[in-house]
């Protein structure tokens, strides 16, 4: 061949193997540049999921430090109070030491008055109303007077106990909107505070934000139907989500996520501009390098058809323009082998490992790699394999003109990279010779090493979260079902006793009581953010201490009965019996402690419940004790130290016994809300003591009259010492002379001699159950003896109505409960000493003396059954009913009247055509004055507070909560008919 020839076919193959490489290096910036791309969009989401997470946590701290701030700063007010009237200066003071911007004191007319003197009507306000009620919180008021959005945080003002007015601390908006603000790479972020609803409170960098999220979302930050649908979804479930969005300068990043102290929402971005701008400058480097590239390739092939007819110079040329590409190349990837599988020889380009010649046959490279490398995959294909000619040819057809392969470095540091295999030359098809292009990907591996494990940590919480969750209400069936029991229990017992008014009477009014416990139970089993976060509120209502220990009583006796266990209830040292708190948690505690002391109990075991007043060192609050001791199974002490933690059960026998594990958790925490706690004390196969103290508001009650009682000697017969003995201490503090025995015999013995002396006792009361004679019979020596001149009481911790009429026979006058009250015990000794009977009247009885005839109401509401319940209870008062079995009709209805037509609306909110909202906005949209003043009380079944706020938010003026309670329904009647 001629060496013109010659060189030309040289040069044709320098110019092919530089545009191959060429070819490469401009695919490898591409596959670089998309990599590049989403690592640093994945890297953005961490930033704005990290910024949001802190921003929710600064917020949720402000907002619940400002709840409690203004509790304490409307207690202290409240106590520097001389008189029930607001002090302006002290209230000036309070405003300029507290972290408010200003504070606003609303009185109990609704007149708002400001430390700079200024005066306004707010009784129509929200906060205003709760406040009043002695609720404390925090509302946002989206119309202030400055025409800006706040947020408002209330609490009520007591002076001697009574609320007198309201105290309001203000944020404006923005003070919030500071908090609100963020930049990323000094680029405001847009950040948006939204309700649980979606409606926005505040926004930041979005001078056309929407006022509702979920109404529209901004222009500015388009996402997919899909994304949209889970960012309603978070919203509903007050959780957490990342997305990415497209805004007007490329892919953003977003982070969703709810305020720990309230429902509201968080949005924040990351923006697109600067995800845009680091993508670009990340870039630029590699648009550099390939630019140089070209030119260097340019250049090269220029010198190349220039001195092609000089081969030493253009060989040495082409040696030194490969060496800067290479280098140049080093910035993307850190080795280059060239293999040649027709000849099995490799040599290395660049970066060369330790270990390893230059040059040299694959063999030998295939044994450098081996021991150092292993794939990852399923498919266990290792390194021998990857790197071996038949695998290579194999894998790299005219179709895949790459491969692509990460392994990990098993040296000092474990280390990965990423293996390219690059065909550069082909022979009938097959692939020839290769280029093998190394780059460490360590980095990456790692964070999505992280991101797998933060998914896999994900799905473990989600899926404990649901395990737990179906664990809980798998357990719920003791704590439903022991109310239930009681009320299935006294309905049989009603059901015997039909005919008898008292009786049925009683029995009606202990199925109120567990029923109203029951309910209380599955509102917490609903209301799901309570039993997820742990956080009960408490009520405070009167009640007097005799019927919520009657109401406990009511429902566990059936199930110690059942058991045929010995209940032991004592009083001692109870002085103040009315007082003001939360009787349905308290009871749940109760029931809760005494129900797992019976289910605990073995058959035949003893309970015993006492009760007593200890001294108090909170000023107008007493403190109370309530122990409950049983002779159960017991506990270990290991278990002791765990037993509020939730979930929590001691093992061995009690691990047949169902129970959420929740009880005590719970109990606790609604004992300490009341300023007390609870103390355990257990022995394994002796039993177990709990000690619940809390402290309770007393209530300023008029002294009983006891003149007719003084000086009477009073007989009690008792076999139990500790209950004699208090019966007795009880009887002499109101100023009667007590004696005390332990069995019916001493009692016959006692009143005999008595009556012999001429000292005969005044009264004599008997325990039911006593060993060697009980009450009855007691009562049936005393008659004989004596005749009918002494009064006889029978005094049981049991259901008497078995005995009744064997005890009336036997000369018995009356009947009291376990344990001794002391107005209890006066009621039932002035009836049969003084001559005094006061009528006792049910709650159904008292609900029909009222009279409401000539009122007319609407009832808007589409069950039949909740319709004949509430049209029989309302007809009873005299009320004219009129229905409507839908929201339309309820509308047309309404419109359609003349003018003061209807008096009041009862609207149900689920309803079939028109839901009870849009019934009321309708009907107060009308132009008619008396619509829009006509009182409307929603009767529904959505009974949380969030309900109740919608309720009012659409124009209706008040609640009552299905299943209807009669006391509530009669407020209501007395209030807007009264």
């Amino acid at each position: 061949m001629q060496p013109e020839k010659r060189i030309n076919k040289n040069l044709v193959r320098e110019i092919l193997l530089v545009s191959i490489l060429g070819v490469f290096i401009v695919f490898s910036f591409i596959v670089f540049t998309k990599e590049n791309k989403a690592r640093i969009i994945h890297q953005n989401e961490s930033y704005v999921q990290d910024a949001t997470v802190q921003t929710a946590k600064k917020i949720s701290g402000l907002l619940s430090v400002a709840k409690e701030r203004m509790e304490v700063i409307a207690y202290l007010y409240g106590e520097a109070l001389e008189a029930p009237n607001p002090d302006m200066k002290r209230l000036a003071e309070l405003q300029e030491m507290s972290s408010f911007d200003y504070m606003e004191y609303v009185n109990q007319d609704g007149i708002k008055m400001t430390a700079a003197g200024e005066t306004s009507d707010v009784s129509g306000q929200e906060y205003y109303m709760e406040g009043i009620k002695g609720n404390s919180g925090m509302i946002v008021d989206f119309h202030s007077k400055d025409g800006e959005t706040q947020v408002n945080f209330y609490a009520p003002v007591r002076y001697e106990g009574e609320i007198v007015g309201v105290l309001n601390g203000v944020y404006r908006e923005e003070r919030m909107k500071n908090i609100l603000s963020a930049e990323f790479f000094e680029t405001a972020a847009k950040n948006y505070l939204c309700l649980s609803d979606g409606t926005v409170i505040y926004s930041c960098g979005d001078d056309n934000a929407p006022e509702n999220m979920l109404v529209r979302f901004p222009d500015t930050m388009r996402v997919s139907d899909e994304v949209y649908e889970e960012i309603k979804g978070v919203f509903r479930e007050h959780t957490s989500l990342g997305y990415r969005y497209e805004g007007t300068q490329g892919t953003g990043n977003a982070y969703l996520t709810g305020l720990s102290t309230c429902d509201w929402m968080l949005i924040q971005t990351f923006p697109s501009g600067v995800t845009s701008s680091m993508i670009s400058a990340s870039n630029s480097v590699g648009v550099e390098l390939e630019i140089k590239l070209i030119v260097s390739f340019a250049v090269y092939i220029a010198c190349l058809l220039f001195w092609n007819w000089k081969q030493k110079k253009k060989l040495v040329g082409e040696k030194r323009e490969m060496s800067q590409i290479v280098g140049g190349v080093t910035r993307l990837f850190q080795r280059f082998v060239y293999v040649d599988l027709e000849k099995n020889t490799y040599q290395y380009i660049k970066g060369m490992g330790h270990g390893v010649t230059e040059e040299g046959s694959c063999v030998d490279l295939v044994g450098y790699f081996t021991p150092k490398y292993r794939k990852e995959g399923e498919d266990g294909t290792d390194m021998n394999r990857v790197i071996s000619k038949t695998y290579i040819r194999e894998k790299l057809t005219e179709d895949t003109p790459y491969l692509q392969y990460e392994y990990q470095i098993e040296e000092d540091e474990p280390r990965w990279e990423n293996m390219s295999i690059l065909c550069v030359d082909r022979k009938d098809g097959v692939a020839s010779s290769v280029l093998l292009a190394i780059q460490d990907v360590t980095a990456l591996k790692e964070n999505e090493f992280r991101n797998r494990k933060a998914l896999k940590d994900a799905f473990e919480a989600a899926d404990e979260a649901n395990r737990a969750k179906s664990d809980f209400l798998s357990r719920m069936s003791h704590d439903i079902r022991t109310p239930m029991n009681a009320i299935m229990g006294m309905t049989a017992v009603a059901a015997m006793h039909i005919d008898d008014k008292e009786r049925l009477t009683d029995c009606l009014n202990k199925i109120t009581l567990s029923s109203r416990h029951l309910l209380a139970l599955i509102n917490d089993v609903l209301d799901m953010s309570k039993i997820e976060s742990g956080k009960v509120t408490l009520s405070e209502e009167d009640f007097d201490m005799p019927k919520a220990v009657e109401s406990l009583l009511a429902i566990i006796h059936p199930q110690v009965e059942a058991k045929n266990q010995t209940l032991k209830v004592n009083v001692a040292n109870l002085t103040h019996e009315e007082v003001t708190g939360d009787s349905l948690r308290l009871q749940q505690v109760f029931v809760n402690i005494m129900g797992n002391a019976v289910k605990f109990t073995p058959e035949g075991g003893t309970i015993v419940f006492s009760i007593s007043e200890k001294p108090s060192h909170i000023q107008g609050f007493g403190c109370y004790e309530f122990v409950f001791e049983d002779t159960g199974i017991g506990m270990e002490q290991e278990y002791l130290e765990k037993i509020f933690e939730p979930f929590s059960r001691a093992e061995g026998a009690s691990r047949k016994i169902e129970g959420t594990g929740l009880g005590m958790p719970i109990a606790r925490n609604i004992v300490r809300m009341m300023n007390g706690d609870i103390r355990v004390e257990s022995k394994l196969g002796v039993g177990s003591k709990f000690t619940v103290q809390v402290y309770l508001k007393l209530r300023n009650v008029e002294e009983e009259d006891v003149e007719c009682l003084k000086e009477l000697h009073v007989l009690v017969a008792d076999d139990e010492q500790d209950a004699c003995e208090s019966a007795c201490e009880l009887l002499n503090s109101i100023g009667m002379c007590a004696d005390g025995v332990l069995s019916g015999g001493e009692a016959v013995e006692r009143v005999v001699d008595a009556h012999e002396n001429a000292e005969d006792y005044a009264v004599v009361i008997l325990d039911w159950k006593m060993p060697d004679k009980n009450g009855i019979e007691t009562a049936r020596e005393i008659r004989k003896e004596l005749g009918e001149e002494v009064p006889i009481i029978i005094l049981s911790a049991y259901d008497w109505s078995a005995i009744e009429q064997s005890a009336r026979e036997a000369g018995v006058n009356a009947f009291i409960a376990k344990p001794l009250f002391k107005s209890r015990l006066l009621y039932v000794l002035k009836s049969v000493v003084g001559n005094t009977k006061e009528e006792k009247i049910s709650e159904i009885e008292e609900f029909g003396e009222h009279d409401y005839s000539g009122k007319r109401v609407l009832l808007a509401e589409d069950n039949e059954l909740n319709i004949e319940i509430a049209v029989e209870l309302l007809s009873c008062t005299g009320i004219e009913v009129e229905k409507a079995y839908n929201g339309q009709e309820a509308v047309e209805k309404m419109l359609n009247s003349p003018e003061h037509y209807f008096d009041l609306v009862f609207m149900d909110i689920q309803m079939p055509v028109k839901n009870g909202y849009e019934a009321v906005e309708e009907i107060r949209a009308a132009e008619r004055a008396d619509l829009k003043n006509v009182p409307i009380i929603a009767m529904s079944a959505d009974a949380f507070s969030d309900d109740i706020r919608k309720c009012m938010r659409v124009g209706m003026n008040d609640h009552v909560a299905k299943p209807i309670e009669l006391s509530k329904l009669l407020e209501v009647l007395e209030k807007w008919l009264g």
